[in-house]
């Protein structure tokens, strides 16, 4: 599975240019190694939650990158 997820990952940055932007950027701070087994780890969590869910593939959802956390007050 691990070998798969790194293909997914290669060919998101190929031909999406949001993925390839992001991926850029995680490059930049991370390194590529890193910024690879990130990408790797976010897809393969996206497609477990788009097959738990039966929803399609979101974009927007996948490069959302904040968490929410609330302040302790």
């Amino acid at each position: 599975m691990k070998w798969a997820f790194s293909q997914a990952a290669v060919y998101a940055v190929v031909h999406s240019p949001e993925i390839k932007k992001y991926f850029e950027n995680l490059s930049r701070k991370l390194g590529k190694k890193k910024a690879r087994a990130v990408l790797r780890h976010r897809i393969a969590v996206a497609v477990y939650y788009t097959l738990k869910r039966k929803e399609p593939f979101n974009l927007e959802k996948f490069l959302q990158t904040t968490k929410r956390k609330e302040k302790a007050v």
